[in-house]
């Protein structure tokens, strides 16, 4: 009786274990996946930027 119950709590550690690493995992991806989004958001901005430079450039460029 004693080895049965050791038995059922060494299951239960396991699973917990598992769930744990499940947990680690999804939020691993859920940070990964905001981080990209806020990089995105980045060379967003960057490429707006460097589109109203150029833009810019060309309006100086056709008053010269």
């Amino acid at each position: 009786m004693l080895t049965e119950a050791v038995t059922a709590v060494k299951e239960r550690i396991m699973l917990c274990k598992e769930r744990n690493k499940d947990d680690a995992r999804t939020f691993s991806l859920q940070a990964a996946k905001e981080l990209l989004q806020e990089r995105r958001k980045r060379l967003t901005k960057s490429d707006d930027k460097k589109a109203r430079n150029l833009e810019e450039h060309r309006r100086v460029q056709e008053d010269v």
